[in-house]
Protein backbone atom coordinates (compact mmCIF):
# COMPACT_ATOMS: atom_id res chain seq x y z
CA UNK A 1 0.00 0.00 0.00
CA UNK A 2 1.39 3.37 -1.06
CA UNK A 3 1.00 6.55 0.96
CA UNK A 4 -0.67 8.32 -1.99
CA UNK A 5 -3.45 5.71 -2.12
CA UNK A 6 -4.52 6.01 1.53
CA UNK A 7 -7.72 7.99 1.93
CA UNK A 8 -7.69 11.09 4.15
CA UNK A 9 -11.06 11.75 5.75
CA UNK A 10 -10.23 15.32 6.74
CA UNK A 11 -10.53 16.43 3.11
CA UNK A 12 -14.30 16.83 3.20
CA UNK A 13 -16.70 19.38 1.71
CA UNK A 14 -20.46 19.78 1.34
CA UNK A 15 -22.46 21.70 -1.28
CA UNK A 16 -26.25 22.13 -1.44
CA UNK A 17 -28.15 23.57 -4.41
CA UNK A 18 -31.91 23.94 -4.98
CA UNK A 19 -33.41 21.90 -7.84
CA UNK A 20 -35.92 23.19 -10.37
CA UNK A 21 -37.55 19.78 -10.84
CA UNK A 22 -37.38 17.26 -7.97
CA UNK A 23 -34.78 14.61 -8.70
CA UNK A 24 -33.43 16.28 -11.85
CA UNK A 25 -29.70 16.85 -11.50
CA UNK A 26 -28.29 20.29 -10.81
CA UNK A 27 -24.65 20.93 -10.02
CA UNK A 28 -23.55 23.39 -7.34
CA UNK A 29 -21.37 26.44 -7.74
CA UNK A 30 -18.63 27.61 -5.39
CA UNK A 31 -21.12 29.75 -3.45
CA UNK A 32 -23.33 26.72 -2.66
CA UNK A 33 -20.75 25.56 -0.12
CA UNK A 34 -21.93 24.73 3.43
CA UNK A 35 -19.48 24.36 6.35
CA UNK A 36 -19.50 20.84 7.81
CA UNK A 37 -18.88 20.15 11.49
CA UNK A 38 -15.88 17.79 11.67
CA UNK A 39 -16.43 16.83 8.04
CA UNK A 40 -18.90 14.12 9.00
CA UNK A 41 -21.83 13.66 6.66
CA UNK A 42 -23.55 10.36 5.90
CA UNK A 43 -25.28 9.60 2.57
CA UNK A 44 -26.39 6.08 1.75
CA UNK A 45 -28.72 4.28 -0.62
CA UNK A 46 -28.45 0.48 -0.64
CA UNK A 47 -29.95 -1.61 -3.40
CA UNK A 48 -32.11 -4.51 -2.32
CA UNK A 49 -31.83 -8.03 -3.76
CA UNK A 50 -34.65 -10.57 -3.70
CA UNK A 51 -33.82 -14.16 -2.91
CA UNK A 52 -34.52 -16.66 -5.69
CA UNK A 53 -36.98 -19.09 -4.09
CA UNK A 54 -37.65 -21.25 -7.13
CA UNK A 55 -37.72 -24.94 -6.21
CA UNK A 56 -35.23 -27.01 -8.18
CA UNK A 57 -33.88 -30.56 -7.89
CA UNK A 58 -30.78 -29.31 -6.07
CA UNK A 59 -29.70 -28.01 -2.69
CA UNK A 60 -27.78 -25.11 -4.28
CA UNK A 61 -28.70 -21.47 -3.92
CA UNK A 62 -29.07 -19.38 -7.06
CA UNK A 63 -28.29 -15.68 -7.53
CA UNK A 64 -30.88 -13.19 -6.25
CA UNK A 65 -32.82 -10.71 -8.39
CA UNK A 66 -31.96 -7.02 -8.28
CA UNK A 67 -34.75 -4.96 -6.74
CA UNK A 68 -35.13 -1.16 -6.64
CA UNK A 69 -32.86 1.06 -4.62
CA UNK A 70 -34.19 1.96 -1.21
CA UNK A 71 -35.08 5.57 -0.56
CA UNK A 72 -31.75 7.26 0.18
CA UNK A 73 -31.02 8.86 3.54
CA UNK A 74 -28.64 11.60 4.59
CA UNK A 75 -27.47 13.34 7.74
CA UNK A 76 -25.13 16.31 7.86
CA UNK A 77 -24.04 18.42 10.85
CA UNK A 78 -23.27 21.96 9.65
CA UNK A 79 -22.45 25.31 11.17
CA UNK A 80 -25.23 27.92 11.17
CA UNK A 81 -23.38 31.02 9.97
CA UNK A 82 -25.19 34.37 9.73
CA UNK A 83 -24.14 36.36 6.69
CA UNK A 84 -22.96 39.51 8.49
CA UNK A 85 -25.23 41.64 6.27
CA UNK A 86 -28.78 42.57 7.18
CA UNK A 87 -31.49 40.72 5.20
CA UNK A 88 -28.95 38.46 3.45
CA UNK A 89 -29.51 34.74 3.88
CA UNK A 90 -27.15 32.66 6.05
CA UNK A 91 -24.76 30.12 4.61
CA UNK A 92 -27.02 27.10 5.25
CA UNK A 93 -30.06 28.82 3.72
CA UNK A 94 -31.01 25.91 1.44
CA UNK A 95 -31.11 23.43 4.30
CA UNK A 96 -33.08 25.80 6.54
CA UNK A 97 -35.56 26.58 3.78
CA UNK A 98 -35.94 22.89 3.07
CA UNK A 99 -36.59 22.15 6.74
CA UNK A 100 -39.03 24.94 7.57
CA UNK A 101 -40.57 25.31 4.11
CA UNK A 102 -40.78 29.10 4.04
CA UNK A 103 -38.14 31.84 3.82
CA UNK A 104 -39.18 35.49 4.16
CA UNK A 105 -36.67 38.27 3.44
CA UNK A 106 -37.70 41.71 4.70
CA UNK A 107 -35.34 44.30 3.20
CA UNK A 108 -33.13 46.09 5.74
CA UNK A 109 -34.72 44.03 8.53
CA UNK A 110 -34.38 40.24 8.65
CA UNK A 111 -34.48 36.78 7.12
CA UNK A 112 -37.10 34.55 8.77
CA UNK A 113 -37.68 30.81 8.40
CA UNK A 114 -41.17 29.66 9.29
CA UNK A 115 -43.57 26.75 8.81
CA UNK A 116 -44.97 26.19 5.32
CA UNK A 117 -48.67 25.63 4.75
CA UNK A 118 -49.79 22.08 3.93
CA UNK A 119 -50.26 22.74 0.20
CA UNK A 120 -46.85 24.39 -0.27
CA UNK A 121 -44.70 22.63 -2.87
CA UNK A 122 -41.90 20.58 -1.32
CA UNK A 123 -38.51 21.93 -2.34
CA UNK A 124 -35.72 19.50 -3.19
CA UNK A 125 -31.98 19.89 -3.48
CA UNK A 126 -28.91 18.27 -4.91
CA UNK A 127 -26.44 17.52 -2.13
CA UNK A 128 -22.82 16.97 -3.15
CA UNK A 129 -20.45 15.53 -0.58
CA UNK A 130 -16.78 14.82 -1.14
CA UNK A 131 -14.58 13.08 1.40
CA UNK A 132 -11.12 11.78 0.72
CA UNK A 133 -11.00 10.17 -2.72
CA UNK A 134 -14.77 9.82 -3.11
CA UNK A 135 -17.57 12.18 -4.18
CA UNK A 136 -21.33 11.62 -3.90
CA UNK A 137 -24.26 13.35 -5.61
CA UNK A 138 -27.67 12.92 -3.92
CA UNK A 139 -30.40 14.10 -6.31
CA UNK A 140 -33.93 14.83 -5.12
CA UNK A 141 -32.85 15.46 -1.52
CA UNK A 142 -35.58 16.52 0.90
CA UNK A 143 -34.90 17.79 4.44
CA UNK A 144 -37.07 16.13 7.10
CA UNK A 145 -35.51 16.86 10.49
CA UNK A 146 -33.33 19.48 12.12
CA UNK A 147 -31.70 19.47 15.57
CA UNK A 148 -30.07 22.63 16.92
CA UNK A 149 -28.05 22.66 20.17
CA UNK A 150 -27.51 25.92 22.05
CA UNK A 151 -24.70 25.66 24.61
CA UNK A 152 -22.71 28.01 26.81
CA UNK A 153 -19.39 26.27 27.53
CA UNK A 154 -16.43 25.15 25.46
CA UNK A 155 -17.76 21.92 24.03
CA UNK A 156 -17.68 21.14 20.31
CA UNK A 157 -21.38 21.99 20.08
CA UNK A 158 -21.04 25.47 21.64
CA UNK A 159 -20.58 27.06 18.22
CA UNK A 160 -23.90 27.62 16.46
CA UNK A 161 -24.78 24.55 14.43
CA UNK A 162 -27.49 22.14 13.41
CA UNK A 163 -27.81 18.59 12.15
CA UNK A 164 -30.09 18.15 9.14
CA UNK A 165 -31.36 14.77 8.04
CA UNK A 166 -33.73 13.57 5.37
CA UNK A 167 -34.24 11.44 2.29
CA UNK A 168 -33.22 11.56 -1.35
CA UNK A 169 -34.35 9.90 -4.56
CA UNK A 170 -31.14 8.70 -6.17
CA UNK A 171 -27.37 8.81 -5.78
CA UNK A 172 -24.40 8.89 -8.14
CA UNK A 173 -20.75 8.43 -7.18
CA UNK A 174 -17.23 9.10 -8.40
CA UNK A 175 -13.97 7.79 -7.00
CA UNK A 176 -10.35 8.34 -8.01
CA UNK A 177 -8.27 6.48 -10.60
CA UNK A 178 -5.56 7.17 -13.19
CA UNK A 179 -5.26 7.44 -16.97
CA UNK A 180 -4.09 4.18 -18.53
CA UNK A 181 -3.10 5.09 -22.08
CA UNK A 182 0.57 5.24 -23.04
CA UNK A 183 0.53 8.39 -25.18
CA UNK A 184 -1.97 10.27 -23.03
CA UNK A 185 -4.70 12.50 -24.49
CA UNK A 186 -5.19 15.97 -25.90
CA UNK A 187 -8.69 16.54 -27.31
CA UNK A 188 -10.99 13.66 -26.42
CA UNK A 189 -14.45 12.84 -25.08
CA UNK A 190 -13.43 9.37 -23.89
CA UNK A 191 -10.44 8.08 -21.91
CA UNK A 192 -9.17 4.71 -20.75
CA UNK A 193 -8.41 4.52 -17.03
CA UNK A 194 -7.15 1.94 -14.55
CA UNK A 195 -10.66 1.27 -13.24
CA UNK A 196 -13.73 2.83 -14.86
CA UNK A 197 -16.12 1.31 -12.31
CA UNK A 198 -15.26 4.05 -9.80
CA UNK A 199 -17.39 6.44 -11.91
CA UNK A 200 -21.12 6.57 -12.67
CA UNK A 201 -23.10 8.47 -15.29
CA UNK A 202 -24.23 11.93 -14.09
CA UNK A 203 -21.17 12.28 -11.87
CA UNK A 204 -18.63 14.96 -12.74
CA UNK A 205 -14.87 14.52 -13.06
CA UNK A 206 -11.63 16.47 -13.47
CA UNK A 207 -8.12 15.59 -14.71
CA UNK A 208 -4.75 16.43 -13.19
CA UNK A 209 -2.30 18.13 -15.54
CA UNK A 210 1.48 17.78 -15.63
CA UNK A 211 1.92 20.93 -13.51
CA UNK A 212 -0.41 19.34 -10.87
CA UNK A 213 -3.19 21.84 -11.56
CA UNK A 214 -6.63 20.53 -12.55
CA UNK A 215 -8.33 20.51 -15.91
CA UNK A 216 -12.00 20.95 -14.97
CA UNK A 217 -13.83 22.67 -17.82
CA UNK A 218 -13.26 26.17 -16.45
CA UNK A 219 -14.62 25.24 -13.03
CA UNK A 220 -17.71 23.35 -14.24
CA UNK A 221 -16.32 19.80 -14.38
CA UNK A 222 -16.82 17.17 -17.08
CA UNK A 223 -20.13 15.30 -17.02
CA UNK A 224 -19.75 11.52 -17.24
CA UNK A 225 -22.07 10.15 -19.94
CA UNK A 226 -20.91 6.54 -20.19
CA UNK A 227 -18.87 3.88 -18.38
CA UNK A 228 -17.70 0.65 -20.02
CA UNK A 229 -16.28 -1.64 -17.34
CA UNK A 230 -15.00 -4.24 -19.83
CA UNK A 231 -12.61 -1.78 -21.47
CA UNK A 232 -12.26 0.68 -18.54
CA UNK A 233 -13.47 3.48 -20.82
CA UNK A 234 -15.13 6.62 -19.50
CA UNK A 235 -16.96 8.99 -21.84
CA UNK A 236 -17.79 12.57 -20.89
CA UNK A 237 -18.79 15.98 -22.15
CA UNK A 238 -17.44 18.43 -23.22
CA UNK A 239 -14.12 17.38 -24.75
CA UNK A 240 -10.92 18.08 -22.85
CA UNK A 241 -8.85 20.89 -24.33
CA UNK A 242 -5.36 20.33 -22.89
CA UNK A 243 -2.80 17.54 -22.71
CA UNK A 244 -3.39 14.82 -20.14
CA UNK A 245 -0.51 12.41 -19.63
CA UNK A 246 -0.59 8.68 -19.01
CA UNK A 247 -0.94 7.93 -15.28
CA UNK A 248 -2.59 11.31 -14.61
CA UNK A 249 -5.15 11.32 -11.79
CA UNK A 250 -8.87 11.43 -12.62
CA UNK A 251 -11.29 12.13 -9.77
CA UNK A 252 -14.75 13.41 -8.88
CA UNK A 253 -15.16 17.15 -9.36
CA UNK A 254 -16.50 19.72 -6.90
CA UNK A 255 -16.10 23.51 -7.17
CA UNK A 256 -13.47 25.40 -5.22
CA UNK A 257 -15.55 26.40 -2.22
CA UNK A 258 -16.38 30.02 -1.44
CA UNK A 259 -16.82 30.24 2.32
CA UNK A 260 -19.10 32.88 3.84
CA UNK A 261 -20.76 33.90 7.07
CA UNK A 262 -19.65 34.08 10.68
CA UNK A 263 -19.33 31.49 13.42
CA UNK A 264 -21.34 32.38 16.53
CA UNK A 265 -20.92 31.12 20.11
CA UNK A 266 -23.98 29.96 22.03
CA UNK A 267 -23.05 31.88 25.19
CA UNK A 268 -24.04 35.21 23.63
CA UNK A 269 -27.60 36.50 23.88
CA UNK A 270 -30.14 36.13 26.71
CA UNK A 271 -33.00 33.66 26.53
CA UNK A 272 -36.46 35.03 27.28
CA UNK A 273 -39.60 33.39 28.60
CA UNK A 274 -43.22 34.48 28.72
CA UNK A 275 -45.70 32.78 31.04
CA UNK A 276 -49.30 33.00 29.80
CA UNK A 277 -50.09 36.67 29.07
CA UNK A 278 -47.17 38.11 31.08
CA UNK A 279 -44.51 39.97 29.07
CA UNK A 280 -41.23 38.31 28.14
CA UNK A 281 -38.52 38.36 30.82
CA UNK A 282 -34.88 37.25 30.68
CA UNK A 283 -34.11 33.78 32.05
CA UNK A 284 -30.78 32.08 32.68
CA UNK A 285 -30.31 28.76 30.92
CA UNK A 286 -27.32 26.42 30.75
CA UNK A 287 -28.24 24.91 27.40
CA UNK A 288 -31.12 24.26 25.05
CA UNK A 289 -31.97 22.02 22.14
CA UNK A 290 -34.49 22.77 19.42
CA UNK A 291 -35.86 19.91 17.31
CA UNK A 292 -38.16 20.00 14.31
CA UNK A 293 -39.55 17.18 12.16
CA UNK A 294 -41.60 18.45 9.22
CA UNK A 295 -43.21 15.05 8.56
CA UNK A 296 -42.37 14.92 4.85
CA UNK A 297 -41.30 11.74 3.11
CA UNK A 298 -40.64 10.00 -0.18
CA UNK A 299 -43.26 7.34 -0.94
CA UNK A 300 -41.43 4.02 -0.99
CA UNK A 301 -43.92 1.70 -2.69
CA UNK A 302 -45.04 3.51 -5.84
CA UNK A 303 -44.63 1.96 -9.31
CA UNK A 304 -42.45 4.44 -11.20
CA UNK A 305 -40.93 2.34 -14.02
CA UNK A 306 -37.45 3.14 -12.64
CA UNK A 307 -35.03 1.74 -10.08
CA UNK A 308 -35.89 4.65 -7.75
CA UNK A 309 -38.85 6.11 -5.84
CA UNK A 310 -39.71 9.61 -7.01
CA UNK A 311 -42.88 10.92 -5.29
CA UNK A 312 -42.89 13.36 -2.36
CA UNK A 313 -45.63 13.91 0.19
CA UNK A 314 -46.41 15.68 3.44
CA UNK A 315 -47.09 13.47 6.43
CA UNK A 316 -50.12 13.71 8.70
CA UNK A 317 -48.42 15.89 11.32
CA UNK A 318 -45.18 17.69 11.99
CA UNK A 319 -43.59 18.14 15.41
CA UNK A 320 -41.41 20.75 17.07
CA UNK A 321 -39.93 20.70 20.54
CA UNK A 322 -37.60 22.65 22.81
CA UNK A 323 -35.65 21.28 25.76
CA UNK A 324 -33.99 23.73 28.13
CA UNK A 325 -31.65 23.10 31.05
CA UNK A 326 -31.62 25.52 34.02
CA UNK A 327 -29.94 25.66 37.38
CA UNK A 328 -32.59 25.09 40.04
CA UNK A 329 -33.26 28.07 42.30
CA UNK A 330 -35.83 28.81 44.98
CA UNK A 331 -39.31 29.01 43.53
CA UNK A 332 -38.52 26.43 40.89
CA UNK A 333 -41.38 24.23 42.10
CA UNK A 334 -43.77 26.45 40.13
CA UNK A 335 -42.84 24.57 36.97
CA UNK A 336 -44.54 21.44 38.30
CA UNK A 337 -47.73 23.47 38.66
CA UNK A 338 -47.40 24.91 35.17
CA UNK A 339 -46.84 21.45 33.67
CA UNK A 340 -50.02 20.05 35.21
CA UNK A 341 -52.02 23.19 34.41
CA UNK A 342 -50.79 23.12 30.76
CA UNK A 343 -49.68 26.74 31.08
CA UNK A 344 -48.74 28.26 27.76
CA UNK A 345 -45.15 29.51 27.58
CA UNK A 346 -43.47 31.65 24.96
CA UNK A 347 -39.73 31.24 24.40
CA UNK A 348 -37.02 33.17 22.60
CA UNK A 349 -33.60 31.50 22.44
CA UNK A 350 -30.87 33.52 20.71
CA UNK A 351 -27.40 32.57 19.51
CA UNK A 352 -25.20 35.66 19.30
CA UNK A 353 -25.92 39.27 20.25
CA UNK A 354 -24.41 41.33 17.39
CA UNK A 355 -26.76 42.55 14.68
CA UNK A 356 -26.32 40.66 11.37
CA UNK A 357 -24.26 38.00 13.19
CA UNK A 358 -26.96 36.38 15.31
CA UNK A 359 -30.05 34.21 15.04
CA UNK A 360 -33.02 33.47 17.30
CA UNK A 361 -35.50 30.64 17.72
CA UNK A 362 -39.00 31.68 18.79
CA UNK A 363 -41.93 29.56 19.89
CA UNK A 364 -45.12 31.31 20.97
CA UNK A 365 -47.00 28.32 22.37
CA UNK A 366 -45.01 25.77 24.37
CA UNK A 367 -46.34 23.26 26.89
CA UNK A 368 -43.69 21.78 29.18
CA UNK A 369 -43.69 18.38 30.84
CA UNK A 370 -42.81 18.15 34.54
CA UNK A 371 -39.19 19.10 35.30
CA UNK A 372 -36.57 16.35 35.50
CA UNK A 373 -34.04 17.32 38.17
CA UNK A 374 -30.53 15.92 38.60
CA UNK A 375 -27.12 16.82 39.99
CA UNK A 376 -24.90 16.15 43.02
CA UNK A 377 -23.90 19.77 43.53
CA UNK A 378 -26.08 22.49 42.04
CA UNK A 379 -29.32 20.94 40.88
CA UNK A 380 -30.13 21.02 37.19
CA UNK A 381 -33.59 20.95 35.69
CA UNK A 382 -34.37 19.65 32.20
CA UNK A 383 -37.71 20.85 30.90
CA UNK A 384 -38.98 19.25 27.72
CA UNK A 385 -41.49 21.31 25.81
CA UNK A 386 -43.75 20.70 22.83
CA UNK A 387 -44.46 23.57 20.43
CA UNK A 388 -48.03 24.01 19.21
CA UNK A 389 -49.63 26.11 16.50
CA UNK A 390 -51.91 29.07 17.12
CA UNK A 391 -55.31 29.60 15.43
CA UNK A 392 -54.74 28.53 11.80
CA UNK A 393 -51.42 26.85 12.60
CA UNK A 394 -48.14 26.94 10.68
CA UNK A 395 -46.61 29.15 13.37
CA UNK A 396 -45.29 26.88 16.12
CA UNK A 397 -41.61 27.69 15.53
CA UNK A 398 -39.64 30.38 13.67
CA UNK A 399 -35.95 31.13 13.16
CA UNK A 400 -34.89 34.74 12.61
CA UNK A 401 -31.59 36.18 11.36
CA UNK A 402 -31.33 39.91 12.07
Amino acid sequence: MNADTIDIGRRAQLFVKAETTPGTAVYPAATDYVSLVNGEAVLKQPRMFIEDKERRATLSKFPPFAGPYEVGSFSCPVFIKPSGTIAVVPQAACLLRGLFGKQTITPATSVVYSMAAQDTAIETFTIVYTKGYNTYWAFGSMVQKGTFPVEVGNSDTALGQGTFSGQFMRMKKAGTTKINYGSGYTTETAVVVDDATVFQCESKIEFQKADLSWLNNAGAGYLVTGVVAATNTVTFTPAINAAIADNAVVRGFVPTATDSGYLVHGRYGLAQQKVAAVDYVDIAIAKAQIEFDNGRKIIADEKTNTDYYLSLTNGALRSAGITIEQIVESGHMKYFYHANAQTVFGLKIPVGNVATKRYRFEAATVNFAEPEMSGNEELRDNRKGTCYGLTAGDNELTLTFD
